[in-house]
């Protein structure tokens, strides 16, 4: 190889005259700095130089999980961690990276990527198959699941006149808010010919804790009929049905074997009454 003497690039001469010195401090050392030094410098040394040299792909010496290939990509086999900012091209890593700020075209990982200060990706974004656009449409190959976007309750009686509770605070968590929520009543198996469930829908507004309430105009599965506006209290002796069709009742009340306690207490409840005393019951609360 030539000796290259332009002004950004060290001389042979100028080589071998850092080689000198550096041996002269080790000289001048204890036996554990000369190891140290000579370990640091070694490697330091062995890259500055041969990179100054032109020479291709690179590996420190002693560092084997270190490589810079002839690209001049990085290739670091263990974890990385950056407090400040780096700019990096390409930055392929089989460890974990945990950095401050990266800012790059292309950083690929096949262990953890964390992101302490923030993630911000300008271009389109691809993850397991989800891809976000730089125009800030999203791509949902799968299912997605939020919590608390869609929340619901969901209940089913299947024992004749004893009412399943629905808790008050539950109900307002869903339905006391400015949007109400949305109530679907079904009964199931109440026909060993006609297997389809019937189905009854309302919307459903309460105050802070659901003790007053009120439902929409209700729809019903039999054609273009509806059902009433209701409304009532919670725990005021007064039974009433927030909506009910065939055997089920959606109710302020407390039932336990056909017997009717009245409206004494705080909640609600979901039951199965004697018309179809085969069928059972199920309500979904959506929000």
């Amino acid at each position: 190889m030539e000796n290259r003497s332009d002004n950004n690039t060290p001389s042979r001469t100028e080589i071998d005259d850092l080689k000198t010195e550096i041996n002269l401090l080790k000289q001048n050392l204890p036996r554990r700095g000369r190891s140290l030094v000579a370990r640091v410098l070694s490697t330091v040394g062995v890259i500055l130089v041969a990179s100054a040299l032109g020479f291709g792909a690179l590996t420190a010496a002693g560092v084997d999980a270190l490589r810079i290939d002839e690209q001049g990509n990085v290739h670091i086999l263990g974890a990385v961690t950056i407090e400040g900012v780096a700019t990096v091209n390409s930055l392929t890593t089989q460890g974990e990276v945990s950095a401050g700020t990266i800012t790059g075209n292309t950083v690929t990982s096949e262990g953890l990527l964390t992101a302490r200060a923030g993630l911000t990706a300008i271009g389109d974004t691809t993850m397991n198959g989800m891809t976000v656009s730089s125009d800030g449409n999203v791509r949902i190959p799968g299912n997605l699941t939020v919590d608390g976007l869609n929340d619901r309750l969901f209940y089913t009686a299947t024992e004749v006149g004893v009412s399943t509770d629905i808790s008050a605070a539950d109900l307002a968590r869903l339905c006391g808010d400015g949007d109400g929520c949305e109530v679907r009543l079904a009964m199931f198996d109440y026909d060993t010919v006609e297997s389809g469930p019937a189905s009854v829908v309302t919307w459903l507004y309460c105050d802070a804790d659901c003790k007053h309430w009120r439902t929409t105009t209700q729809l019903l599965s039999e054609g273009s009929s509806v059902g009433p506006q209701v409304g009532g209290t919670d725990n005021d002796n007064v039974i009433k049905h927030v909506i009910n069709k065939w055997s089920c009742y959606f109710t302020d009340g407390k039932y336990e074997s056909t017997t009717v306690n009245g409206d004494t207490a705080v909640g609600f409840g979901l039951l199965l009454w004697t018309q179809f005393p085969g069928s059972r019951c199920t309500i979904a609360i959506i929000d």
